[in-house]
């Protein structure tokens, strides 16, 4: 029988079809295309006599390697980061700053207590710098222990104590580029974090 279209028979038609099949890698039998090109020497016996454990073994030590680079969150500090520490240290706190509309402590005779609170928190954070692996965890932390150093003062802290004790605590943040708190200095500001997680 011959197909009208072409002009072609089945025997031919069946013919043609397995040569283009031949030609263009397919199977027959099952359907599935083969590939045409030839395989790299070797190849086939790397994959063959690898496991399924020894595949997952290399995965293992490959997302370890990755995790490692990426240093999980560490800070490198800069060379001036010490020098940066004492700076803040030396200043004097809880003057009045008109870049912040802080008019100055509320009650003149806490500032020396509120001073050494916020340079034990530089201290802190002075040692944590000191460690070139410290994470922004360890840096939140000592955020959330600085700051629980003025809970048995925390009533007679107005708020724009609260809010400079806060900016005292952004400075430190910047100097070792912390970018964020942890929620910390909102629980302290407000009572609660505001921010989405």
């Amino acid at each position: 029988m011959h197909n009208r279209l072409f002009g072609i028979s089945k025997a031919d038609e069946h013919r043609l079809n397995f040569n283009n099949s031949i030609n263009l890698g397919t199977d027959l039998t099952k359907g599935t295309l083969l590939p045409n090109l030839p395989k790299p020497a070797g190849c086939y016996r790397i994959f063959k006599k690898t496991t399924m454990k020894q595949v997952a073994n290399r995965l293992l030590v490959l997302t370890l390697f990755l995790f490692a680079a990426c240093g999980q969150g560490q800070i490198k500090t800069q060379g001036n980061t010490m020098t940066k520490f004492e700076e803040f240290k030396n200043k004097e706190k809880f003057i009045q700053d008109d870049k912040l509309f802080y008019p100055g402590i509320g009650i003149p005779t806490l500032k020396r207590i509120y001073t050494e609170k916020i340079n034990l928190a530089a201290d802190d954070f002075k040692k944590l710098a000191d460690n070139v692996t410290t994470t922004d965890k360890e840096y939140q932390n000592a955020i959330k222990k600085g700051l629980e150093r003025f809970s048995g003062i925390y009533l007679q802290l107005d708020t724009e104590d609260r809010e400079r004790i806060c900016h005292y605590f952004e400075e430190l943040m910047d100097i070792v580029g912390l970018e964020s708190s942890g929620g910390h200095l909102n629980n302290f500001m407000y009572g609660f974090d505001p921010t989405p997680k």
